[in-house]
């Protein structure tokens, strides 16, 4: 069985690129607007495709955490509190925080306790 794989296309013709990354590479997803980012150590793709499809096909391997941003459930290491409603999460690989909305905390927080085995 093949390792599943993110890929990004640009250029057209001749000039076209393509890069894949295997998804389990992939520490997160950040929407920016009508694209999505998906991250990953030493770099980024820019994808055309929205984060409700993303979360849909990989809900098993990623978790929504807030509404721009999915998480890789197997690189989660902590959250912390920003203040009683929301969070910070922090992610094995990624400098700095991934957001984590009041509605979404609670799942994170229980994925947290799932990982660690709490």
């Amino acid at each position: 069985m093949s390792e599943e794989m993110v890929t990004m296309s640009s250029g057209q013709g001749q000039s076209k690129k393509t890069k894949s990354v295997p998804l389990t590479q992939i520490t997160h997803f950040i929407s920016d607007m009508k694209y999505v980012e998906a991250h990953y150590p030493g770099g980024m793709l820019i994808l055309s495709v929205s984060l409700s499809e993303l979360a849909a096909k990989h809900t098993g391997r990623f978790i929504r955490c807030h509404r721009k941003a999915l998480v890789s459930k197997r690189h989660m290491q902590r959250i912390e509190a920003c203040d009683h409603r929301s969070g910070a999460l922090f992610l094995e690989g990624v400098e700095g925080s991934i957001p984590v909305s009041r509605r979404h905390k609670r799942e994170v927080i229980n994925v947290l306790k799932e990982i660690r085995g709490d």
